[in-house]
């Protein structure tokens, strides 16, 4: 960014524009020769955020909760930027309130609170909260509850992230037809996808095979 360029921003910023405010932290956090200027970015992007700038509320939830970027990890406030997206329809934050939820993270643990936050994500067509839904449907009926256990959970996954040595013991048990049918609506649509998060696609193309199986009894 030459000096001109930089002070132009600088000007639109402090005159109040959003995303020039969010384009200003995101040149001290990546762009400025001594970056990051963690201080002078965080500045920028709350200011951002705090005018509706969805970008820089998202930024400022990943940054907290992978505890990147200078920034100290924190699920609190992770949960609150998220939210504040999420608040004006951006899918993929929505699908990170849902996952807070499930798991209990920055907030009390509530699973039929992740289940319409997922929801809600679909809508926006936000394809991995549609694999989520459908783990959600598949490990109600495996377990016998919607609040699952955690080791319940883990014990699940462990067995779909290890296909060759797990995948004969997974089986879905006779359930609703219905509650199957709409597992298997939502993994079909969430792997026409392209932009379905790269970890997901396998476990999504597993369950699928899996329900395709039992709703051919």
């Amino acid at each position: 960014m030459t000096t001109y360029e930089l002070r132009e921003l600088e000007e639109k910023a402090n005159q109040g524009d959003a995303e020039s405010q969010f384009r200003l932290g995101d040149y001290y956090q990546w762009d400025a020769p001594d970056a990051p200027i963690s201080t002078e970015a965080l500045k920028w992007y709350e200011l951002s955020a705090e005018n509706g700038f969805i970008g820089a509320q998202f930024t400022l939830g990943e940054f907290y909760f992978q505890g990147e970027g200078g920034y100290e990890k924190s699920y609190d406030k992770a949960f609150k930027w998220f939210k504040k997206a999420a608040d004006s329809g951006d899918g993929m934050a929505l699908w990170r309130v849902g996952s807070f939820y499930e798991l209990g993270v920055g907030v009390e643990k509530d699973h039929e609170e992740a289940i319409k936050w997922y929801k809600r994500s679909a809508e926006e067509g936000y394809s991995t909260a549609r694999v989520c839904l459908a783990f959600f449907i598949l490990i109600s009926y495996l377990t016998g509850d919607l609040k699952y256990r955690d080791s319940e959970r883990e014990e699940f996954i462990n067995r779909v992230n290890s296909f060759g040595k797990f995948t004969s013991q997974l089986t879905i048990p006779h359930v609703d037809r219905n509650y199957l049918e709409t597992a298997k609506k939502y993994l079909e649509d969430a792997l026409t996808d392209k932009n379905l998060e790269e970890g997901y696609k396998k476990p999504a193309e597993f369950f699928l095979s899996q329900i395709k199986k039992e709703l051919s009894k």
